[in-house]
C-alpha cells in the first residue's frame, strides 16, 4: 500500500537524478532508497507479526476446543 507508493516516488527521484550523471547514484539517492527499503521492510514486518497473531489464536482455538 503506502509503501509501493513510496517507493514508486523514490524511484522517480532517482531516475530524474540520474538523467544528470548515469554512472553513479547521489547520497540523496541512496537515502531515498534506503528511506524505501526501511519501509518495506517495516511493511513486511507488520504482515508477519499478523499472521503470526492470527496462527496462535487459531492454535488456541484448536486446544480450548478439545
Amino acid at each position: 500500500g503506502r509503501c509501493v507508493r513510496q517507493l514508486g516516488k523514490h524511484r522517480s527521484d532517482v531516475r530524474r537524478s540520474r538523467r544528470q550523471d548515469s554512472r553513479a547514484p547521489t547520497l540523496g539517492d541512496v537515502n531515498s532508497i534506503l528511506d524505501g527499503m526501511e519501509l518495506l521492510l517495516q511493511e513486511a514486518v507488520n504482515i508477519l507479526e499478523v499472521q503470526q497473531k492470527d496462527e496462535n489464536n487459531s492454535t488456541n482455538g484448536d486446544q480450548s476446543e478439545r
